[in-house]
């Protein structure tokens, strides 16, 4: 602890009437701190209330009360009570939004309305940041805060694990000691978990991070053939549909392939209506369709081909792969649900343990 926040020594004035004053300490972020606590105290007559106004407004907790602390932790607000990100980011916003309406009272306007706001915004963040005694969370809030600015105001794009990374540069390069403080940790892991959720989530929303999860859909022992099922049900029932519609052949394979619901398998289909376009024929063009068709579903759709009746025998082929993938899926639910209850029942018994282990202890003490 003394070293985390370089403290070599510690030392204590006894009371005598030999004490006198030899210097004032030098003036520091500390002793302004200090001295707006001291002033918060002499003009605030209750002092849970001065302690709790000193708390929100300088981060200093000396003077919170144990009753107070006992509420806060009763009502699960102990956060709120303590300076952090929060509350800086919060402050940031008020001052954001009181700037870009005091721009209109200026009278020279150097700056833009939205660079000025985002300036007085971060500088009185950093103000607040300060006071609160820049801990390791207010730190982190306010150089994000101040690269997210800086990327506005430079107009370059910035994603959220860039400005996380660039903040947990900037902390260590301000107080190499930060990773000794707990509250470092627990702030960075926390915004860097939201982040890798953003990222995450991003990716699979991208069109190679779609394509990359569709590719292990399908090659999944399970799940890869139920979705390759599934697909294929919904192509062969839309196409059959369409072409007993009287729905050209080309145009009902362009529109139902969009209904297969997986763009590798969307892709695959495409090669197969190019070979159609050049004179193939279907049964042969589809069998290029590795994964999507089983060889029985490709004979039946060359004999409905010849035959004329390959509408009728799309759906009919529909509704079998739709019957089989309600019974595979009846079947997986069934061995599904007494796995469910074991794990539930494992969590459960380990929770009960959990509880009974600390009564069986204090029983052993009291004997």
């Amino acid at each position: 602890m003394a070293f985390r926040d370089g403290v070599h020594l510690h030392a204590r004035v006894l009371p005598s009437v030999l004490n006198t004053r030899l210097a004032l300490a030098a003036p520091s972020i500390d002793a302004v701190r200090a001295r707006i606590a001291t002033r918060i105290a002499s003009r605030v007559a209750d002092p849970d209330a001065a302690g709790l106004i000193t708390a929100l407004a300088v981060g200093l907790t000396d003077g919170m009360s144990t009753d107070q602390w006992r509420v806060f932790n009763a009502t699960g607000t102990t956060h709120l009570v303590a300076i952090s990100g929060m509350h800086v980011t919060l402050f940031a916003l008020l001052a954001f939004a009181a700037a870009r309406r005091l721009w209109r009272l200026l009278p020279g306007r150097a700056l833009e309305r939205e660079p000025f706001a985002l300036l007085a915004g971060i500088a009185a963040a950093g103000g607040y940041a300060l006071l609160a005694g820049f801990s390791v969370p207010t730190q982190r809030t306010w150089l994000m805060l101040a690269v997210f600015a800086g990327a506005r105001l430079g107009a370059r794009p910035l994603d959220a694990a860039r400005t996380w990374s660039l903040a947990l540069i900037l902390v260590l390069l301000l107080d190499p000691r930060a990773p000794l403080a707990a509250g470092f940790w627990l702030s960075f892991v926390a915004v860097g978990v939201i982040a890798t959720v953003l990222l995450v989530r991003n990716w699979f929303v991208s069109e190679k991070g779609r394509r990359v999860w569709e590719t292990f859909l399908l090659k999944s022992p399970i799940v890869g053939p139920l979705t390759a099922q599934f697909a294929m049900a919904r192509f062969c029932r839309m196409l059959g549909t369409l072409l007993g519609a009287g729905v050209p052949l080309i145009q009902g394979l362009n529109v139902s392939r969009r209904s297969i619901g997986n763009q590798i398998l969307v892709d695959a289909v495409e090669q197969s209506i190019q070979a159609v376009q050049q004179g193939g024929r279907l049964g042969q063009s589809l069998a290029e369709c590795k994964g999507l068709f089983p060889s029985s579903a490709l004979e039946m759709i060359s004999v409905a081909e010849e035959s004329g009746k390959l509408d009728v025998e799309l759906v009919r082929i529909a509704n079998v792969t739709e019957s089989d993938l309600d019974r595979h899926l009846k079947t997986a639910v069934a061995f599904a649900e007494p796995a469910m209850l074991f794990f539930i029942a494992v969590f459960i018994g380990i929770i009960f343990i959990g509880m009974l282990l600390p009564v069986l202890t204090m029983s052993e003490h009291i004997k």
